[in-house]
């Protein structure tokens, strides 16, 4: 369950129902599936919020330092406030006459 969260989140998946459906769907999650059957969304919420959440950033930063040490990501670039900036920046505003 760990393997396919973590996946999840590495692909811009956070809704349980949009890991429900990549594990029902994409080959890869079927993979890290091991032939079982896909849970549904309901146990991957329960997995999050009792087992996953009061170790989620323990693991989370296990998993970056592990990458950095293997070269997979180059820690030049560190973001830690969750700020997006959109790339069309025009996009909300309005011009008033």
């Amino acid at each position: 369950m760990l393997k396919i969260m973590l996946y999840g989140y590495m692909n811009g998946f956070y809704s349980s129902r949009d890991i429900e459906m990549a594990s029902l769907r994409d080959i890869n999650f079927m993979f890290l599936l091991e032939g079982a059957s896909a849970p549904d969304h309901s146990t991957f919420a329960r997995f999050r919020s009792l087992n996953f959440a009061p170790c989620a950033e323990k693991i989370l930063a296990e998993m970056t330092n592990f990458l950095y040490e293997i070269g997979e990501i180059s820690g030049e670039s560190i973001f830690i406030d969750g700020t997006k900036i959109e790339a069309y920046t025009n996009k909300y505003t309005f011009v008033w006459k």
